[in-house]
């Protein structure tokens, strides 16, 4: 049996891990535990490119943690470029490439882009709806059904969040 208080600390604890998004190694040894402990799954919008950095997670650990089932992982882009800032084959790439190369190192479907800063336009929106399922931005709301799911709202979590204030977010 889990109680309240011990969800409330894994949340704390877990946000506190997560103030930063794409993956970062720290995610790996101070998110991932706590993931696998209570059984909680998250979505994690990773920079593909990232995987190459020392900073992030290796590509054997990015591996681990898609298999484990308790993190999907899904594009961020190739870069991090602000999609809407670039056109043609540079956008075309940042789209196709990511989700590639996402898919060949976790053997998953790769279907949800979340845009770098969370900017997208029309012309970015039609693009990504060739390769991904649905797509997020980071303008706040909530998502609902019949709504576009190339612009899917979605709440931006800042470092330093406490509990009373993410529970005020999500209600």
């Amino acid at each position: 049996m889990v109680y309240i208080f011990q969800v409330e600390d894994v949340l704390s604890r877990a946000l506190k891990a997560a103030e930063r998004l794409g993956l970062y190694r720290d995610n790996y040894t101070n998110l991932y535990p706590l993931l696998k402990k209570y059984g909680v799954k998250a979505t994690v919008f990773m920079i593909s490119d990232a995987v190459y950095s020392e900073e992030f997670m290796s590509i054997d650990q990015v591996r681990e943690v898609s298999a484990s089932g308790l993190i999907s992982i899904q594009s961020h882009t190739v870069s991090h470029v602000q999609l809407p800032d670039v056109r043609g084959e540079r956008l075309e790439t940042e789209l196709s490439h990511s989700k590639s190369i996402l898919e060949g190192i976790t053997g998953k479907p790769v279907v949800a882009l979340g845009y770098p800063v969370g900017k997208t336009n029309s012309a970015v929106a039609s693009a990504a709806s060739n390769h991904y399922l649905y797509a997020a931005r980071s303008s706040g709301g909530k998502f609902t059904c019949g709504n576009d799911p190339m612009t899917m709202s979605r709440i931006y979590i800042k470092r330093g969040l406490s509990i009373s204030e993410y529970a005020a977010l999500i209600n």
